[in-house]
């Protein structure tokens, strides 16, 4: 009797793995992609990277780059995104869904790879947001955890 429960017990184990492993890479593998307020905006970032240096990005969601980040024109906020975290891909859904706010470019990044960014806006929490200025340097952050919409952002952060 023993046996019988260590394997079903062994059994369960296995599916609880294989349906995290399948809940994690279904979360992971999310597409990518720029949304604006502009429907004649609605390229992909990658399309976007691709252009020259002079276009200027303005009420874009797009990925983080070096490149993106000197084109945001307007201010320049960095999300600090989780693909794992609820809260994130609630955030993300709600700037996808609503739009940037005028004015404004979001630029989003790995939370768990972008380790040196975090160290530089000391960032400890995905879902954070980071106002910076056209040098990349920290002029304000929040944090969108409790409430994860770009209307709560915009209400409390991006005026």
């Amino acid at each position: 009797m023993k046996k019988v429960n260590i394997i079903v017990i062994g059994f369960l184990v296995l599916v609880i793995v294989a349906l995290m492993f399948l809940l994690f890479n279904e979360w992971s593998t999310t597409p990518q992609s720029k949304v604006s307020n502009n429907p004649e905006q609605t390229k992909t970032s990658e399309t976007k990277q691709d252009q020259t240096n002079d276009t200027k990005l303005s009420n874009s969601y797009i990925d983080y780059s070096e490149a993106n980040l000197a084109k945001a024109e307007g201010q320049a906020v960095i999300f600090f995104h989780a693909p794992w975290c609820p809260q994130c891909r609630e955030l993300e859904a709600s700037i996808k869904s609503e739009g940037v706010p005028e004015g404004f470019t979001i630029l989003k990044t790995d939370y768990d790879s972008s380790t040196q960014l975090k160290q530089k806006y000391d960032v400890t929490i995905q879902t954070t947001l980071v106002k910076v200025d056209e040098n990349g340097d920290l002029i304000e952050k929040f944090v969108a955890y409790d409430e994860p919409t770009i209307s709560a952002v915009s209400r409390d952060f991006l005026k």
